[in-house]
């Protein structure tokens, strides 16, 4: 039997976002052992991580704690870890900016192994990566069979099967995907949980983000996750989701800045409709007038403002 634990979009940073009232470092680096005790609990033979290990971008605002603190973690795990990188991982999308970033000084500690095109159980199992800057079309999805019984596909891209677009990036439909090569598709870079599917019997595995940093209703409900993969002796497959203990999304995000913010987005909106509605009433005003004659607070009309002259609508 072989088993595989699967993890992505960890989004390591000293920093808290806005949103986050705890400590988000030592949350995340928590998550990360929960990770490594689950293998060992699971008698794990490999662990793969999608991609976007680190936040932020520029190399110098992720601090040596952080990243010997991650080493530490990685280092710690009873079998290997292999990972692809994510746009996170690199700057401007450019993979010549690789060698300067914390997920390389990862790989140089060897605490984690950059994955390419690896045989497993005796050459039987077959797993490889599809990093965020190689935009595959989806025949590239398939390898030539070298004698594997299964092959794992471990991906950076938006993939679904209930969507084709997303703000204008490409998403790779399972409907198409199912016809590629590989027997497990494991994803990583679009955050939302939507679990774990079967199309034509392959498995899409596409559990989310490991980290919770927004503070979108989907954040606030979701109960981050790993994948767990169990190939039998007949190398029949399982998979299923491991859920992580986590804190309520009470404890974790300012949610009476989410209520602020909502708010006022809702006081933004019915401004700019007042001033849609008004604007034209009597063309001897000026705009200046008509602002004062509405009543709203100075920020509301400020950010109205911005987005009514900027966006011209």
């Amino acid at each position: 039997m072989f088993k595989v634990i699967t993890f992505t979009d960890i989004h390591l940073a000293d920093k808290n976002p806005a949103s986050r009232i705890d400590d988000y470092m030592e949350s995340i680096l928590n998550k990360l052992e929960q990770t490594r005790d689950i293998c060992v609990d699971q008698n794990i033979d490999v662990a793969l991580c999608g991609g976007d290990i680190f936040h932020i971008k520029t190399p110098t605002k992720n601090s040596h704690y952080l990243v010997s603190r991650t080493i530490d973690i990685f280092k710690s795990f009873p079998c290997p870890v292999y990972s692809i990188y994510g746009n996170h991982d690199l700057r401007q999308d450019n993979i010549t900016t690789l060698p300067k970033q914390p997920f390389y000084t990862l790989v140089k500690s060897k605490s984690l192994t950059y994955l390419h095109d690896e045989l497993f159980d005796n050459g039987n199992i077959r797993i490889f990566g599809m990093d965020y800057c190689s935009f595959p079309t989806e025949s590239e999805f398939s390898k030539e069979n070298k004698g594997e019984k299964v092959q794992i596909c471990l991906a950076h891209v938006n993939a679904s099967s209930k969507f084709s677009d997303l703000f204008g990036e490409k998403v790779y439909r399972y409907q198409d995907l199912k016809e590629e090569s590989p027997d497990i598709f494991v994803f990583g870079h679009y955050h939302p949980d939507q679990g774990i599917e079967i199309h034509n019997h392959k498995h899409f595995i596409n559990v989310g983000s490991l980290s919770r940093g927004s503070l979108k209703k989907d954040e606030l409900d979701r109960i981050p996750n790993l994948g767990y993969i169990e190939i039998s002796d007949d190398y029949s497959i399982t998979c299923k989701k491991i859920p992580l203990n986590v804190l309520d999304a009470s404890k974790i995000f300012d949610l009476e800045m989410k209520s602020k913010e909502e708010k006022e987005q809702e006081e933004i909106e019915k401004f700019i409709t007042e001033m849609k509605d008004n604007l034209c009433v009597d063309k001897n005003d000026s705009i200046e007038d008509k602002i004062k004659s509405l009543n709203f607070e100075r920020t509301i009309i400020d950010k109205a403002m911005y987005y009514f002259l900027e966006k011209g609508d």
